[in-house]
């Protein structure tokens, strides 16, 4: 960090701390500009807590960066090869297809979430309550209770207590908001997840916010360079670019959502609403005006910190994003496609529904069984890259309803389109024994009407099957395939047929 950064980080913890002191009356228009402009320090305080090198280095060393990036590069790789050839003889540039950033950050997903953090809520509780630290029976929450002095250095301004219901033991859980702290505990809620989640992005060397709403959840987003903007993340959902999870999964109504990082803040509600055009009936509770000076107050000292070069190629994704922004635009489809997204999944049933944020949406029963095949590369005749993202050709094998697969190049009457999932080199060949099909339940008359699975370059294993059986939109049927060779099966392609 150079002398003019921690200059201006300096100032903007002395402004933070300054507006802290400020105490307007409760409910009048001052207090709502105080509460929001809160909440954006906080955000801004935790994104930029997170620069520290010494502290991404140790992040770096706990992370498993080099194998991801090794299967990320295979898979970047093989898409690029599946992809990009098809795209270029049809005379596309290949803008939809993921590059190595991408695939590194769904491998941190799924590292972070099942491997190296913890969600706070102990076996068999009810709601999110943690275990007892001594005998791990559940406990019952008996209220906030002062930290400690070692708590309070690692930033725990609150400690929830919980009483064993077994052996009476008393359990803390401080919430720390120091991210060296988080690197030892790996638990918490979504507040602990983001926070730390965000320093692993940054250790992986990707322009990464942390990302708070008015709803009470925080998330993060990267810089993709091969889609060429912000992607959303949310490391408690292992959710990879679904932004409208949270209106049309939760159930919330967002009127705000701002992205901090170490060059400042922006406004990036748009991104997250299902209706946008509905905004300026959701923001009156301050001025446009004053939340536009606010957020270029806190973000200014942060932009004349950096060198010519930086803050000109920051300004030009501002600009690129402001534009996609301002694109986005009510619409039938994307209000179906945010419906069929699933309510939120990490927390406890009782704690979710509490919160209105269980949704109405789930997976079903054979798309949550174990035994889905995994870390391959799949390509396809044609996929949707228009609209709200969750159409490319990866989305059919993610395991989730939310999520599709959509080609208009195949669709009307006689159409075809194809689809191919690839083992990447080195893997071992498998043997299928039985595959799930689900159809959209948006708009019936895209569904397939019947389909074909071979494994690649051998003999076809299953033949035509009738899609009146299998394609009604939002059910899901298990088939069986023969058996394909061990020693030959590589990848498997299903070619499907539009209906009449």
């Amino acid at each position: 960090m150079d002398a003019d950064e921690a200059l201006a980080r300096a100032l903007q913890e002395e402004e933070v701390a300054a507006a802290r002191q400020q105490q307007p009356q409760p409910g009048t228009p001052d207090a709502v500009k105080a509460a929001l402009l809160s909440l954006i320090q906080n955000s801004l305080a935790q994104a930029l807590s997170v620069e520290d090198a010494e502290l991404q280095a140790r992040a770096r060393a706990l992370a498993p960066l080099e194998q991801l990036r090794h299967e990320a590069r295979a898979a970047a790789d093989l898409n690029a090869l599946l992809l990009l050839g098809e795209q270029q003889a049809a005379g596309g540039g290949g803008s939809g297809v993921l590059g190595l950033q991408d695939f590194l950050v769904q491998g941190l997903l799924r590292w972070f979430k099942r491997d190296f953090f913890s969600w706070v809520g102990g076996w068999g509780v009810r709601v999110d309550q943690p275990a007892c630290e001594l005998c791990g029976c559940p406990t019952s929450g008996i209220g906030m209770v002062q930290p400690t002095a070692a708590e309070a250095r690692d930033g725990a301004g609150r400690v929830e207590a919980y009483r064993c219901n077994v052996c009476q033991q008393v359990t803390r859980f401080p919430r720390y908001a120091r991210p060296a702290k988080l690197l030892d505990t790996r638990r918490g809620r979504c507040g602990e997840w983001a926070h730390t989640f965000l320093l692993v992005l940054r250790a992986a060397g990707l322009d990464a916010r942390h990302i708070t709403d008015n709803a009470d959840h925080v998330w993060c987003e990267y810089y993709s360079a091969a889609l060429g903007r912000w992607v959303h993340v949310d490391a408690c959902e292992e959710a990879w670019d679904t932004p409208l999870l949270y209106e049309g999964g939760w159930g919330k109504s967002l009127a705000h959502v701002f992205g901090s990082s170490r060059h400042g803040v922006t406004d990036v509600t748009r991104r997250y609403v299902v209706q946008p055009q509905s905004l300026p009936s959701r923001r009156v509770q301050v001025p446009e005006a004053w939340l536009a000076a606010t957020l270029a107050r806190l973000s200014n000292p942060l932009r004349a910190a950096l060198d010519t070069s930086t803050r000109r190629e920051v300004a030009m994704r501002d600009a690129a994003e402001a534009l996609q922004l301002m694109s986005l635009e009510d619409g039938g489809s994307t209000a179906a496609a945010a419906a069929s997204l699933p309510g939120r999944q990490s927390g406890a049933e009782a704690w979710r529904s509490a919160r209105g944020e269980a949704g109405d949406a789930g997976l079903p029963q054979l798309f949550t069984s174990a035994g889905r095949i995994t870390g391959g590369a799949c390509r396809a005749s044609d996929e949707h890259r228009g609209g709200q993202p969750g159409q490319q050709a990866c989305r059919a094998f993610d395991g989730s309803s939310s999520s599709k697969w959509l080609d208009f190049g195949g669709g009307g009457a006689g159409g075809t389109a194809w689809l191919e999932y690839r083992l990447l080199p080195g893997q071992e060949a498998l043997v299928l024994s039985h595959y799930d099909v689900m159809a959209a339940d948006d708009c019936p008359e895209r569904d397939p009407a019947d389909w074909i699975l071979e494994c690649l370059g051998f003999r076809p294993v299953l033949g035509a099957a009738p899609g009146a059986a299998a394609a009604a939109g939002g059910q899901s049927v298990r088939l069986v395939a023969d058996e394909c060779s061990r020693e030959n099966a590589e990848a498997v392609r299903l070619l499907s047929s539009a209906g009449t």
